[in-house]
């Protein structure tokens, strides 16, 4: 990343022009007809766009909808091609295969090589594997733990998904990555790494991460530079992991559980946010808060030990966050826990945040608080990256729907028009590197921009050719609210690609895989 702001009822149907939504309220059907110039209604007979959508035509909602049933259309389902959520889910799981540091186990991504093999913690302990962050070569300890915890609750709430798409080892192996990587970082009795690389350094130039020099910079957080922020977040997907992996693997799963109650412990014990403590850090990752960190892991260790005294820790923690911050804005990112946590509280039976998530949810069928809609149909909330917020917004009411019967419908097909939008399918431009006929040439991102063996420099970054190099399933930025968007490699607004952006995409591909159909 380049700057600090970038990173951060039952019944007949009301809707004439869209019979089947049946469950479709009034004030729902009012807003499809507001856009329906930007949205196609998956409904009997209806044609938009050279498609004519028949009328017995479903889509693979297993995921989310478990087992409700409708008609088996195989035959015109695959004519469509449903598929496409496969394997674009497969295609964002190697993106992260393309991020990875370290030595590298296999030749998955042909064009990427072992990097930065040498990097050590102050103790001289290894702290080498990880992701780097987006199109730089830094590894930023928390938009990279708040990345593994959604890809963590997007296996363990979109399992069926992952293996119906044949890539659930692939994404146990993606989490893995990461969580080996976590465990590494915490290398002393209250030592946590916070950062490996410095931004301002890798900044400077235009390099892949295989032709770096030397050892990276490694900044610690201890009793003295806190960082309750990273510790939340590293604390929670540990805890994930030790419930993804306890059947599979108890002895690795005991090991992250064990790790993750010291990291809670180290973040409570001593409170402050990491980028108050790393300079270098609050360029690019600068932390508003670190309370809903915190509590979003006591929910997970609650749900890994049973134990009571995480799920209180987790209510006091969240209503300390509320009184200090009572109007949270309607994105889920790297500096945002909020949403995430009262959900999760909500179905542990806390009912004072039971109402929050809804008015999430609401905010983007609707476009409330800061969500508008562009003149194609994209759900938009903010320039920079803004797919990034789009897809973790569908993630999270696709989440949502697992709870709400009376939403689920209108979810699903929500989700499903604004993937549609983000594939290309609206616009003839898609935004996923690789994916469909018109993808990003030029993304912002340094290793898939140099050839390997060559040397490289600004050059590369300047150069009017297409990247050599194509990192296949990377979501990149996004247009903006008029559904404009430039393809040049500077335009690191719209064309970066980011590990965070990838988050909450992924598990909403996996959601939308299954076996049985749903009509919209």
């Amino acid at each position: 990343m380049n700057a600090a702001a970038s990173r951060k009822p039952a019944g007949g149907s009301a809707c004439s022009f869209a019979p089947n939504l049946s469950s479709t309220s009034a004030s729902s059907c009012k807003w499809f007809r507001a856009h329906r110039k930007g949205y196609t209604i998956f409904s009997a007979g209806h044609q938009q766009g050279g498609l004519s959508f028949p009328a017995d035509l479903g889509w693979p909602f297993a995921s989310v909808f478990g087992n409700e049933q409708a008609a088996p259309v195989a035959a015109a389902a695959a004519a469509l091609g449903p598929d496409k959520y496969a394997t674009v889910l497969g295609m964002s799981l190697e993106f992260y295969d393309a991020q990875r540091s370290g030595k590298l186990p296999d030749k998955r991504i042909s064009w990427r090589g072992d990097s930065l093999t040498s990097d050590r913690t102050p103790a001289g302990t290894d702290i080498t594997g990880g992701w780097y962050d987006a199109g730089d070569n830094v590894k930023f300890q928390l938009p990279g733990a708040w990345t593994a915890s959604m890809l963590a609750w997007g296996l363990l709430q979109f399992r069926d998904g992952f293996q119906a798409a044949g890539r659930y080892e692939h994404g146990l192996a993606t989490l893995r990555w990461a969580t080996d990587f976590f465990i590494r970082s915490y290398y002393a009795p209250e030592r946590l790494v916070g950062q490996v690389g410095n931004g301002a350094v890798d900044h400077s130039s235009w390099q892949r991460p295989e032709d770096v020099p030397g050892q990276s910079p490694v900044y610690v957080l201890d009793p003295r530079s806190p960082g309750s922020d990273v510790a939340g977040n590293i604390a929670a997907v540990l805890a994930q992991a030790s419930i993804v992996f306890r059947q599979r693997e108890p002895a690795y799963a005991a090991k992250c559980l064990a790790v993750a109650r010291s990291v809670f412990d180290f973040g409570t014990k001593y409170r402050g946010k990491y980028s108050d403590s790393t300079s270098d850090a609050g360029a690019f990752y600068k932390s508003s808060n670190y309370l809903d960190d915190l509590a979003w892991a006591a929910v997970w260790l609650h749900k890994a030990t049973g134990q009571a005294s995480y799920l209180a820790q987790a209510k006091v923690l969240m209503a300390q966050h509320v009184a200090q911050d009572s109007r949270p804005w309607a994105n889920i990112d790297w500096d945002n826990n909020f949403w995430t946590t009262a959900l999760m509280l909500g179905r542990l039976g806390v009912k004072e945040y039971a109402q929050f998530p809804r008015q999430f949810v609401d905010a983007w069928l609707y476009g409330r608080n800061g969500v508008i809609f562009t003149p194609k149909g994209l759900a938009w909330h903010g320039d920079w990256g803004a797919l990034r917020h789009t897809g973790n917004a569908l993630f999270y009411m696709l989440s949502y729907a697992k709870d709400d019967a009376g939403l689920r419908k209108q979810i699903l097909c929500f989700a499903q028009q604004q993937v549609a939008y983000i594939l290309g399918e609206r616009t003839g431009q898609s935004f996923v590197v690789g994916y469909g006929p018109n993808f990003p040439k030029q993304p912002h991102h340094r290793a898939a921009s140099c050839r390997a063996g060559q040397q490289c420099g600004w050059a590369a970054l300047d150069s009017a050719a297409a990247n050599p190099n194509i990192i296949r399933g990377a979501l990149v930025g996004g247009p903006d609210a008029s559904d404009r968007y430039s393809d040049t490699r500077r335009n690191f607004i719209q064309n970066e690609v980011a590990i965070d952006y990838n988050a909450g995409f992924t598990g909403v591909l996996a959601a939308l895989v299954g076996s049985t159909r749903m009509q919209c």
